[in-house]
């Protein structure tokens, strides 16, 4: 009867550790969503605040990532893999909002080696906001290796996300002590 328990214990805890790790992967790609009927685009913030700088994206291919509170309600961070842009938009503009927290989400990083801008299109010399060291980084996805059009250098972009103060964008995986070298890929 001791060894049947026994056996019964490993195989919960085998299984809870798998339904573990396909929780935190299907986290990192996202769920597939649309906007609600009558919005066909939307903006895009580095932060979970109208105030923050955007860019517009469309529904073609939407996945919600997770979810933050902030004064004016819930946000969820986006990801359009169609046109490859990312921010934080309403919740209640989408139709299967995520229900990962935020806080929750990414491989850790170490931080940031210095000043790190991130943008919310893979282009160096677009819009952006910083992630400071010290922070709580974490590594959301990868884009793998892209050639920037604004100066012909082929980096690996990754999606990453300040836990610290919500900040999310692209950047250089070079930016972080230790960026994971496996990592989810952002167009799963």
């Amino acid at each position: 009867m001791k060894k049947l328990k026994a056996v019964l214990v490993t195989v919960l805890l085998a299984l809870t550790a798998l339904v573990s790790t396909a929780t935190a992967a299907s986290a990192a790609a996202g769920n597939p969503t649309k906007f609600q009927p009558g919005i066909r685009e939307a903006w895009v913030h580095f932060r979970p605040a109208m105030d923050s700088a955007y860019v517009v994206v469309s529904d073609v291919s939407l996945r919600a990532l997770c979810y933050v509170s902030a004064a004016d309600g819930l946000w969820n961070l986006v990801y359009d893999d169609h046109a490859v842009k990312v921010g934080y938009t309403y919740a209640s503009y989408l139709t299967a909002p995520s229900g990962q927290w935020c806080g929750n989400v990414g491989q850790g990083t170490g931080g940031a080696k210095g000043e790190t801008w991130v943008h919310l299109y893979p282009q160096a010399n677009w819009a952006h906001e910083v992630m400071y060291p010290g922070h709580d980084v974490a590594a959301i996805c990868t884009l793998g290796f892209l050639t920037d059009v604004s100066d012909g250098s082929n980096r690996r972009w990754d999606l990453y996300l300040d836990h610290a103060n919500n900040v999310a964008g692209f950047t250089w995986y070079t930016s972080f002590y230790s960026s994971p070298s496996s990592i989810t890929d952002c167009g799963i």
